[in-house]
């Protein structure tokens, strides 16, 4: 009796305008298929961006810049995201998009101020790194640190420094961006790995600096302690036209698509059919057409070849290479259900996605955050179709 006269009272607030009554939101407008530009596979999450400008995100809680702290198991809009995205990239824990305009954005956790927005708090949806006052062509991030390549040619980064990855010349982390010391040339490509980061310059030399335990900064031997500005890698033959890194390893594509790697290679990372470290630059076996495409990870790398075949090699523990095994691989094996059709692909950790010639995403490896957003939480040891894209 007591419960049916609350009812009767809530009903009458509500009539009365006083209790709006629960609506529930309204969808997003669905997209048309086959119009992504590009995937980013970060550790438990992935975004892509779509013809138009507009992003869509997935994986686990918290990261997918959504606003929400719900596991995602297939795209979602960013509706704080109102600027159009032409690029994004992925990391440990935190994303970053960079606007037509040429501003960054980023979101996800922000212990070790990875995001560049001046503070510590982690966040839910995109902030732009306001600290950021010329225009940005380029975004890359790593573990816990961002890069920005600003059309002045300058290179600014943030975050973690634990290994001089922020290359400032001192060893303090940074929560806005600190411009990088000692690249007197301009510089045409960044790339952001756990604890190190490379730049390729105008003339093609390619530069690391941060840690180099493993060789990942290419300068001839390894180094317990980390080198805290831009060195150039030695042995590279003739100029470079682009450059990834991964976890603790480094690769580089040559203007003539020649493709040069260095760093660990405990699980083949490398792809010169050993598994043993390089502090110099050798070349990946068995790749039958020039690199267009490079994409660099935790322990393994892959390559859009210029036939469009998508390669991959290294770590497999949850499918990530896309042979339909789980195998560790030495050298490159060719992604399955992917030849011919490769536009792009982006190696993350434990998981891998591409994009095709027609225009659609595609992810495999493991899948316990839903970071393959194709519906479900298996794992795909193959390419599987992203739901909706």
């Amino acid at each position: 009796m007591n419960s049916h006269r609350t009812i009767l009272s809530l009903l009458a607030l509500v009539l009365a305008g006083c209790l709006s009554p629960i609506t529930s939101e309204p969808p997003p407008p669905p997209i048309e298929p086959g119009t992504v530009e590009l995937v980013t596979a970060g550790r438990r999450s992935a975004c892509a961006v779509i013809q138009g400008g507009s992003l869509r995100c997935w994986g686990a809680p918290g990261l997918v810049g959504d606003g929400s702290r719900s596991l995602r198991v297939e795209p979602v809009p960013l509706k704080a995201m109102t600027s159009s995205v032409r690029a994004v990239a992925a990391g440990n824990g935190h994303t970053c998009a960079l606007t037509t305009a040429g501003k960054v954005f980023c979101w996800g956790e922000n212990a070790r101020g990875e995001l560049g927005v001046g503070s510590r708090e982690a966040a839910l949806a995109p902030r732009q790194v306001t600290a950021l006052t010329d225009e940005v062509t380029q975004v890359t991030v790593g573990a816990a640190h961002t890069c920005a390549l600003l059309a002045t040619g300058a290179v600014q980064c943030w975050g973690v420094n634990d290994q001089y990855q922020l290359g400032g010349g001192a060893q303090n982390e940074s929560l806005t961006p600190v411009a990088v010391q000692g690249l007197t040339d301009g510089i045409r490509s960044v790339a952001a790995g756990a604890g190190h980061t490379c730049a390729v310059t105008a003339n093609g030399e390619v530069h690391c600096w941060g840690g180099n335990a493993h060789g990942e900064l290419g300068l001839g031997a390894p180094s317990a302690a980390p080198v805290a500005t831009p060195s150039r890698v030695v042995g590279l033959p003739g100029p470079m036209m682009m450059v990834a890194a991964g976890r603790f390893h480094s690769c580089a594509v040559s203007t003539a698509g020649a493709l040069w790697c260095w760093g660990q290679n405990e699980f083949g990372a490398l792809g010169d059919d050993t598994s043993l470290d390089r502090a110099t630059p050798v070349q990946p076996v068995g790749l039958p057409a020039p690199v267009v495409g490079l994409s660099a990870g935790a322990g393994g790398t892959c390559a859009v070849l210029a036939n469009a075949d998508a390669w991959c090699w290294g770590s497999n523990l949850n499918g990530q290479l896309g042979d339909g095994t789980r195998i560790h691989r030495s050298r490159p094996v060719k992604v399955l259900g992917f030849s011919g059709d490769s536009r792009m692909v982006s190696y993350g950790e434990e998981f891998s996605c591409g994009t095709t010639r027609a225009l659609r995403a595609l992810c495999w490896g493991k899948n316990d955050d839903g970071q393959l957003g194709d519906g479900t939480a298996s794992a795909r040891e193959v390419p599987a179709p992203v739901v909706g894209l």
